[in-house]
């Protein structure tokens, strides 16, 4: 799921969890991967495309915490990347420790909003994280 705030927008964590790898690669840009716990099921979050990484790996993260900044816009490096925006990926199980490989992780994605706030129309902007869509 991708969602465009502009270069950089406050990037917040999803759900409260632990941070368990960040790093840059030339497709995806800076990216941070977080385990959660959500209503007793494990999931694990990616963020990629930020222009600036704001946690540790080990850091716990709530909800409010800022993640980082959105970038992915051109020039960065980054050549999977068609203009500023965040890529928001969530997967079942916790990557990095069940399982590790891409196509691993590719094959347990879910729709995000099966476990997060998030509008259902395509082209909603998501202006805030109380309104329920």
């Amino acid at each position: 799921m991708s969602n465009s705030s502009g270069v950089g927008a406050n990037v917040l964590a999803v759900a409260n969890g632990v941070v368990v790898k960040k790093f840059w690669t030339n497709c995806g840009g800076n990216q941070v991967y977080v385990h959660h716990n959500i209503n007793g099921k494990k999931y694990t979050s990616a963020y990629l495309h930020l222009s600036q990484i704001l946690v540790s790996e080990g850091q716990f993260v709530s909800k409010d915490t800022l993640i980082g900044k959105m970038g992915g816009q051109k020039g960065t490096g980054d050549t999977c990347t068609t203009g500023a925006h965040l890529h928001l990926s969530i997967a079942y199980g916790l990557r990095y420790k069940d399982y590790w490989t891409y196509n691993d992780y590719k094959a347990r994605l879910i729709n995000p909003r099966q476990v997060i706030n998030f509008p259902s129309n395509y082209y909603s902007a998501w202006s805030n994280r109380v309104t329920r869509y």
